[in-house]
């Protein structure tokens, strides 16, 4: 077992790599897309990755989580499954399916079906046979009582910052929807990200990826800074592949370069805000809202178009 000096030294060096790879990676976009390229990516780091953790930990001060099983035995063989997965799947697999699945909702449908075996069922299946008790890593925990403070508070700040830092009320607005449309719309949306991407990032990246580091690593706070690196590093394939720098609001050619380094600058620091929650709380029901909720302003748009064409 680490003496605490060890396990203190290890989550320093892991605060330590993650703000060298995020300010080499500001660098970068500084490099490739303008002078002032860094400076949305930082503002985000400021809130999601430091002003919202901390939020988050304020508000889940008086709690104790249950514990989980040890994930360290499924930690080599997560995060092996975590590069065959950004590879295989996020970026030659999903890439393969837009080019095969042109129409919508087929192409949803089949991504999130795709998205279920992948980031559930399979990870649940590794950390099920090497750490033992398939059915405890799937365990939601809710507790009402506990969790409806981060639940308002972070869900409100979420809100707050999709709306006014997001693009998403102008896109909504030039769709011209009626007040009935939005009614029954944002809900449903709602419904479809708590699956669509509530459960199945929460899942493989905070339960299995960022549990099994921080049993592996003996730093809770070690794991949380990777696993959120990882978690930002794995969408780089997948921007790369299928040339989401405008989609992304970016400028700038969609290189290998730019993929990793918005990864880290602009997907990582939210890895932080839900692993804070996920290591707070221990709950994944609680996670898997919060990231639903949080994503709905930006997918209510993609959602009415899918599922309403015109």
């Amino acid at each position: 077992m680490l003496s605490a000096s060890s396990s203190r030294a290890i989550s320093l060096g892991a605060v330590a790599v993650y703000l060298v790879c995020h300010i080499v990676a500001l660098i970068y976009l500084s490099m490739t897309g303008g002078d002032d390229a860094w400076l949305d990516p930082l503002v985000s780091f400021g809130i999601l990755g430091v002003a919202f953790p901390l939020l988050a930990f304020f508000l889940t001060r008086n709690m104790q989580p249950a514990q989980s099983p040890s994930a360290a035995p499924a930690a080599t063989a997560i995060v092996v499954y975590l590069a065959v997965f950004a590879l295989g799947v996020l970026g030659y697999g999903f890439t393969a399916i837009h080019a095969w699945i042109k129409t919508e909702p087929a192409l949803s449908i089949i991504l999130l079906a795709t998205k279920l075996i992948t980031m559930v069922v399979l990870p649940a299946l590794i950390v099920g046979l090497l750490a033992g008790g398939m059915r405890r890593w799937l365990a939601l925990r809710w507790h009402t009582q506990r969790l409806w403070l981060p639940l308002i508070g972070i869900g409100i700040a979420m809100l707050a910052f999709e709306a006014v830092f997001g693009r998403s009320l102008t896109t909504l607005n030039a769709l011209h929807l009626s007040t009935t449309t939005l009614l029954w719309t944002a809900p449903a949306c709602f419904l479809w990200l708590l699956f669509e991407v509530g459960i199945t990032e929460e899942f493989l990246f905070r339960v299995a990826l960022q549990t099994s580091l921080a049993d592996r690593l003996r730093s809770p706070i070690a794991g949380l800074l990777v696993g959120a690196l990882l978690f930002g590093l794995a969408h780089a394939p997948g921007l790369y592949l299928r040339g989401s720098a405008g989609e992304e609001g970016m400028d700038g050619p969609v290189t290998i370069g730019w993929a990793i380094a918005y990864s880290i600058a602009v997907i990582s620091p939210s890895g932080i805000l839900f692993g804070m929650l996920w290591a707070r709380t221990r709950s994944l029901a609680l996670i898997v809202v919060l990231h639903a909720l949080t994503d709905l302003l930006p997918n209510l748009a993609p959602f009415i178009r899918t599922w309403l064409p015109a």
